[in-house]
């Protein structure tokens, strides 16, 4: 039995497969299904020591699999083979003059679009176009049918803004606003939804701490039971990372799959990521968990931790000892838990929490009622005074600090946050 240590499936123990010399498969058990992933030598702990497949093991120990067969495409140590069957494969069904017609003719239409983008970004939600969102937008533009059909199946599409920004010319629905487009009953005023991760609720939004700028990607999955995590990277970078993880968790010999991830990753890397050449597990190793967990320990006298994860930007004393960073012990977890109940509770320890923000709002101290309305959207759970205290908590915040689009977007939201559906879009 072997343990990974390290990487995606950290803290998995599995049966040890076949030894690949630098990477190892390992059959686990993930999310109630048994799969063979593969991962980094180092990231596992073999159990009494690195023996590798087939090698004298102590009669009380469970016999050694035998290594799987391997189609000999895809067998390591034949690159050669491996890359003329992937070029034969790739030319049936992709072309590099139609890429470059494509790439051609979406840099023309952005040209002409870019300014009605950023006009619209601006006048609707009072935020600045982020160059990380038009590369998204151009990846997405000169992408081939069959590069396309891996990011179906990988369940990722364009959602939200992007819908905004396919169709310039949609209106809302009566009685509501683009705004409201892709915005779940969670969603705090500063993200803004570009991407449909699969599932019931799965989306990525960038990130606008300040109103204006964004500073980053955060995702949730609809609900209130996870969190946002700190943002950080782009939405690239995101497709990327899921891309990779998915590759972690392919069977060996899927020659289809293998060929199809790689498609997609060289459509990625023209944009971003073209100097990260990890794959798979290694990539998360490598790239993903360190971004993680360097953005969870950062101590941010700018930021105060908030239930969603994400923290809220400003400097001040806040009601509840919040830190700068997540927590990152069992008694600062134990605290934060203490206030997620009650809050759900409707403990009457919440009415002063909130009496004493207001006190410190009225005193030029906002840090406590934008924290504090962000821990109550977060947990509203439907209930009608918990969405009005958290709205008017976090509206008189950001007008204090001079976030007024995001003050705005609060107040919006407040009044249409329990509608059954995200979608506010006209289709014509």
């Amino acid at each position: 039995m072997a343990r990974i240590i390290a990487g995606p499936f950290a803290g998995h123990e599995g049966e040890l497969i076949a030894d690949l010399g630098d990477t190892l498969e390992l059959e686990i058990v993930s999310f109630g299904h048994q799969t063979t992933v593969r991962v980094q030598r180092v990231d596992v702990d073999l159990d009494g020591g690195d023996r590798g497949v087939g090698c004298d093991q102590d009669s009380a120990a469970a016999p050694a699999h035998e290594p799987r067969e391997v189609e000999p495409a895809l067998a390591v140590g034949d690159p050669a083979t491996l890359e003329r069957s992937y070029a034969s494969w790739r030319d049936e069904r992709w072309s590099v003059d139609d890429h470059r017609r494509k790439r051609a003719a979406a840099e023309r239409e952005l040209a002409r679009l870019r300014p009605a983008f950023a006009e619209t970004l601006d006048a609707v939600w009072g935020f600045e176009l982020p160059e990380s969102l038009v590369r998204f937008w151009l990846f997405l533009r000169v992408l081939q049918p069959a590069e396309l059909a891996v990011l179906d199946r990988l369940e990722l599409a364009p959602f939200g803004i992007m819908d905004v920004f396919a169709r310039p010319d949609a209106e809302a629905m009566p009685g509501l606003d683009p705004r409201l487009h892709g915005r779940f009953y969670c969603d705090p005023p500063e993200m803004l939804s570009f991407m449909h991760g699969g599932g019931e609720g799965l989306h990525y939004g960038l990130w606008f701490d300040d109103g204006r700028r964004a500073s980053g990607v955060v995702s949730s999955d609809g609900s209130d039971d996870g969190g946002l995590g700190r943002p950080r990277g782009t939405p690239l970078e995101v497709v990327r990372a899921r891309l990779e993880l998915a590759c972690a968790t392919d069977e060996l010999g899927a020659r289809e799959r293998l060929f199809e991830r790689r498609l997609l990753r060289e459509a990625i890397v023209r944009f971003e990521t073209g100097e990260r050449v990890e794959q798979g597990a290694a990539y998360d190793s490598v790239h993903e968990a360190p971004a993680r967990a360097a953005a969870d320990a950062e101590s941010d006298p700018e930021r105060l931790h908030t239930i969603d994860e994400a923290g809220a930007l400003v400097r001040g004393e806040p009601v509840l000892p919040r830190g700068h960073s997540m927590p990152g012990s069992d008694d600062e977890r134990a605290v934060v838990a203490e206030w997620i109940d009650c809050i759900r509770a409707d403990d009457p320890a919440v009415d002063g929490w909130i009496a004493e923000a207001r006190r410190r709002l009225d005193a030029g101290d906002p840090a406590a009622a934008l924290a504090l309305g962000r821990d109550l959207h977060w947990l509203s759970g439907g209930e009608d005074q918990r969405e009005r205290q958290a709205c008017e908590l976090l509206s008189a915040a950001y007008r204090a600090l001079g976030r007024e689009s995001l003050a705005a977007i609060a107040e919006l939201h407040c009044r249409h946050r329990n509608r059954p559906s995200v979608d506010v879009l006209l289709r014509r």
